[in-house]
C-alpha cells in the first residue's frame, strides 16, 4: 500500500467588488464611449461658442492707455538722475528720488482724486449713478439694492451716500495700474521707469484722464515743495537781517540762492516731480476681452463640461451592465436629434398628424 502524498491546495480568493463600488473603466471603453457621444460633445460645444459670441456682442470692450515716466532731471545736469538709475538697477529698483516716490504715491491717493474733482468733474463719469437732468446723484435701486440697504439698517451700518473723495480714489486705485519697466523676468534689470495705463471703454476719455491724473499729481508735489521752499527763503531772509558774522552770512547766502533757484525751477518747469518720456497713448495690442481667448476658452469649457456628462453616464451604465456589449445599447443623448424630432413634430400637428420619430 503506497503512501499518499498530501499536497496542500491553495486557495486563491477573489475580490468581490462592492455593488456601490465604482467600476473601473478601461481607457479604450471610455474612448469609445466618448466617440459614440460625438453628436452630444460637438451641441455642447457649440452652444458654448454661441453664447461666447452672445458675450462679446453684449459686453462692453475696455481699451488701454498708458504712459511711460520717471525720476525728473534736476538742475545738475542728470547726476542725480543718473546716480538713481545706478542705484536702482543695482540694489532692486527702489525709487531713491524723494519726488518721484511721492508721485507715485499721489497718483492713487485720495488727494489726488478731490482735486480731479473739484477740476473736472470725474465722478460723474467714474463712478456711475449721475443724472445729467437733475444734476445729482441717484441711489441704487432694485431688489438687491433693498436688501443691502436694509442689511445696512439692520446692522446699524450708515446708509447710501453721493461718492466721495475716498471712493474716487478706490476706483483710481482699480483703473488706474502702475508697472515697473523691467520686472518680466528674473534676469531684467529693474529701472525706475514706471508705465502708467488706465483702462477704460471710451479711450479718448481714457487719454484725456492720464494726463489730467499726470499733471495734477505733478501740481500736488510741485505746490507742497513750493510752500516749503517759500517759507524756507523767508526764514534765511529773516535769519540774514538779524546776523552780523560773516561765516554765518556767507552760509546763508548760499543756501539761500540754492532755495532760489528751486524755486525758480518750481514756476518754470512743465513737469517738476516726473519726466514723461512716452506721452498718453492708445494700446491697440492691450484691450479686453479678447475675441479670440473668449472663444477658445468657450471651446476648451464645452469639451471639459460635455466630457464630464459623458463620463458620469457611463460610468453610471457601467455598473447597471452584466456585460460588456449592454454598455451601448442605449444610445447616448443626441440633442440634435432630438431638436429636429421636437421640430418635425410641431409641424406635423399644424397639418393635423404627429410625427412618428421611429419612422
Amino acid at each position: 500500500m503506497q503512501n499518499a502524498v498530501y499536497e496542500p491546495q491553495i486557495q486563491t480568493s477573489q475580490r468581490v467588488p462592492s455593488p456601490n463600488e465604482p467600476p473601473d473603466i478601461p481607457l479604450s471603453v471610455l474612448f469609445k464611449a466618448f466617440w459614440k457621444a460625438r453628436n452630444f460633445v460637438v451641441t455642447i460645444i457649440g452652444a458654448s461658442v454661441v453664447l461666447s459670441f452672445v458675450y462679446l456682442a453684449t459686453s462692453q470692450r475696455a481699451y488701454s492707455v498708458e504712459t511711460v515716466i520717471g525720476p525728473a532731471q534736476d538742475s545738475s545736469g542728470g547726476a542725480k538722475s543718473a546716480l538713481a538709475g545706478i542705484t536702482g538697477a543695482l540694489f532692486g529698483g527702489g525709487d531713491t528720488d524723494v519726488n518721484f516716490s511721492k508721485f507715485r504715491q499721489i497718483l492713487t491717493s485720495a488727494r489726488l482724486a478731490d482735486r480731479l474733482e473739484k477740476d473736472h468733474r470725474v465722478a460723474k463719469t467714474l463712478m456711475g449713478g449721475w443724472d445729467e437732468q437733475t444734476h445729482s446723484w441717484l441711489p441704487p435701486s432694485g431688489p438687491l439694492a433693498f436688501i443691502k440697504g436694509g442689511l445696512k439698517a439692520l446692522l446699524g451700518l450708515p446708509g447710501w451716500a453721493p461718492p466721495d473723495s475716498a471712493q474716487l480714489a478706490g476706483q483710481l486705485h482699480e483703473i488706474v495700474q502702475i508697472e515697473r519697466i523691467g520686472q518680466g523676468g528674473p534676469l531684467d534689470m529693474k529701472t525706475n521707469l514706471l508705465i502708467v495705463s488706465v483702462k477704460m471703454a471710451d479711450k479718448n476719455y481714457a487719454i484725456q484722464l492720464l494726463n489730467w491724473i499726470l499733471r495734477d499729481a505733478d501740481h500736488v508735489v510741485r505746490e507742497d515743495q513750493l510752500t516749503n521752499t517759500t517759507n524756507r527763503i523767508g526764514y534765511l531772509r529773516d535769519a540774514l537781517s538779524k546776523t552780523n558774522e560773516v561765516n554765518l552770512i556767507q552760509s546763508l547766502q548760499q543756501i539761500l540762492m540754492n532755495e532760489e533757484r528751486t524755486q525758480m525751477m518750481l514756476q518754470a518747469d512743465k513737469y517738476y516731480a516726473v519726466d514723461v518720456i512716452d506721452p498718453p497713448h492708445y494700446n491697440p495690442s492691450n484691450y479686453s476681452p479678447r475675441p479670440s481667448l473668449v472663444v477658445f476658452s468657450a471651446i476648451l469649457l464645452g469639451l471639459l463640461v460635455s466630457m464630464g456628462i459623458i463620463y458620469i453616464i457611463f460610468r453610471r451604465r457601467m455598473a447597471l451592465a452584466q456585460r460588456e456589449e449592454d454598455i451601448f445599447a442605449t444610445p447616448f443623448p443626441n440633442p440634435i436629434w432630438y431638436a429636429a424630432t421636437k421640430i418635425r413634430n410641431l409641424a406635423a400637428k399644424r397639418r393635423g398628424r404627429k410625427y412618428d420619430a421611429n419612422t
